[in-house]
């Protein structure tokens, strides 16, 4: 009964954080500058990397 609980545990955990991951993966450049263009502010980031 523990095994499954944390075995469940485990997968509803992760699986929402690879799922957002992906979504953030998949922003393009094109994105980016349409959020700008609609008075989403400069992201503070330089590429792929961002610095907290």
């Amino acid at each position: 009964m523990v095994d499954t609980t944390i075995s469940h545990g485990i997968f509803f955990v992760t699986l929402p954080l690879v799922i957002i991951a992906c979504g953030f993966a998949a922003l393009t450049d094109d994105v980016i500058e349409a959020a700008q263009v609609m008075g989403a502010p400069l992201p503070k980031c330089s590429g792929r990397s961002c610095c907290p």
